[in-house]
């Protein structure tokens, strides 16, 4: 009988820091284990891409596939190490994340054969999977907010960002957009996600960091980011002053986040400015009569 209440419900109200002797559970291990079998399949297909030559296919299509497992991983065990109870409402929506690791694993291989074929990446697959592994999370984030009144604002933090994610991820995933425009629709997306645990570092932290520092922290890899595409580009096609332009626009942005967050500027203003810089690209690109960067992937 003692066994049968073991996984009853209990207050999500945060766990010590300071705790010892912290081990992963059985649970935790299972669900890593789970993500090996997403691993593995991109493993093969990137295989099969190498020995066919398609190394640019391998690569993105990796990067890609990879991508969501990983943050989708990172946010699990962020979450965990924070508000793990182990009860079984805990337990289910982590099977509902590993269902969605599942249904990653199956739209892989449709992301590198499209990719090869070098014409509309299809991702829907591959994003439903995502989408539903961002579900079981969000439950997750909206229960340690109404049970962990200490930290509610950066739960809450969480939960919006994601939410406005999977609305960019549902687009992704069903408007019949060209590579190189998917690829970087999907970085929106992405940034929009790392916007959500660096806004909750600044809720939790507030007196100690600067909301400038903050969106730096987004800023910096995201304009690095619009740098290099652009000299990639460059390199495959021919340096143009339309890839300038874009390059110079898209560095305002992030750097534009970051001046408002040091000014007085909200915080999730100045981290949407930031995230819509790879958007800049994107816009100067479909409007430039040259060759535009899904003709790259040909």
């Amino acid at each position: 009988m003692t066994a049968s209440l073991s996984h009853r419900l209990r207050p999500m109200t945060g766990r010590d820091p300071h705790e010892n002797g912290r081990v992963a559970t059985s649970l935790e291990l299972f669900y890593d284990l789970v993500f090996v079998v997403g691993f593995s399949v991109a493993g093969i297909q990137v295989g099969h891409a190498l020995a066919e030559g398609h190394f640019q296919s391998a690569i993105i299509g990796y990067l890609l596939c990879t991508f969501a497992a990983t943050w989708a991983w990172i946010n699990f065990a962020w979450f965990t190490s924070a508000f793990d109870t182990d009860d079984w409402f805990f337990r289910l929506t982590v099977l509902v994340q590993m269902i969605g690791v599942a249904i990653i694993a199956i739209g892989i291989p449709a992301v590198f054969t499209s990719l090869e074929g070098h014409e509309h990446l299809d991702n829907r697959v591959l994003v439903i999977g995502y989408i539903v592994m961002r579900i079981g999370m969000v439950a997750q984030w909206l229960r340690a907010a109404a049970q962990s009144p200490a930290h509610r604002k950066a739960c809450l933090t969480y939960v919006v960002m994601t939410v406005v994610a999977q609305l960019g991820w549902i687009v992704v995933a069903f408007a019949d957009m060209a590579i190189w425009p998917a690829v970087i629709a999907m970085l929106v997306c992405a940034c929009v996600e790392f916007a959500g645990p660096l806004a909750a570092l600044y809720f939790e932290h507030e007196a100690h960091i600067g909301a400038g520092t903050v969106v730096a922290t987004l800023a910096v890899p995201v304009g690095l980011y619009c740098a290099l595409l652009g000299a990639f580009r460059g390199y495959l096609v021919r340096p143009e002053v339309t890839t300038l332009v874009s390059v110079v626009l898209a560095l305002a942005f992030a750097a534009g986040g970051v001046i408002l967050a040091a000014s007085g500027t909200s915080l999730v203003v100045s981290l949407v400015v930031t995230s819509l810089a790879p958007v800049v690209m994107v816009a100067i690109d479909a409007l430039s009569p040259s060759r535009g960067l899904d003709e790259v992937a040909g």
